[in-house]
């Protein structure tokens, strides 16, 4: 067709256009469970988890917050957690929402109960190095209270800093020209 023009189509005001296909909306516990893994023991978390603690978190679309997982379940399961207390996981697996494995502590006896080496040693009795920490055996560090330390490992740190204290001291005086022992440059007294 010769020298027909060909019309664009006119713009579309957003009254006019189709309405979106509708989707399915996803109530905060159904998404949260479509991430959990069911095992004989633990319900393990698949989803994303924070840093090197690996506590699982969950985007909370109507609130617009980070959900930490493992409180969740226990909010689902098994009520709001008391104001002041954290959840301490029993089994020990942080990726677990399992609400038997989940109970409500003070800050305090969460502390108590973790793994820390400071706490194993608390509760042993026992240096890292698994010497006794008896009376004889147990250094207060001053103005430090409720610290201890072991006298048997705090003799084998200092004798090795004063080792490598003495070498490097050496060290720069006899590069400096002046060897332990010898008299200072300038003919001081």
């Amino acid at each position: 067709m010769r020298g027909a023009v060909l019309s664009t189509p006119a713009p579309v005001t957003p009254a006019e256009m189709e309405p979106p296909m509708p989707t399915q909306i996803i109530t905060p516990p159904d998404r949260f469970w479509n991430f959990v893994e069911f095992t004989d023991t633990c319900w393990l978390w698949r989803g994303s988890v924070r840093g090197r603690t690996e506590y699982g978190r969950l985007w909370d679309v109507d609130r617009k917050r980070m959900l930490v997982t493992h409180r969740a379940s226990y909010e689902f399961c098994v009520g709001v957690i008391p104001k002041g207390l954290q959840i301490d996981h029993l089994c020990r697996v942080t990726r677990c929402l399992n609400p038997d494995h989940l109970e409500a502590v003070t800050a305090a006896e969460n502390t108590r109960r973790g793994m820390s080496p400071t706490m194993i040693t608390h509760r042993t009795d026992r240096c890292q190095r698994g010497h006794e920490l008896t009376a004889d055996n147990t250094y207060w560090p001053p103005g430090r209270p409720g610290r201890r330390a072991c006298r048997a490992c705090k003799r084998e740190w200092d004798r090795k800093f004063h080792a490598a204290y003495s070498r490097e001291y050496r060290a720069r005086r006899t590069a400096a020209g002046n060897p332990v022992g010898s008299k200072p440059k300038g003919g001081g007294a």
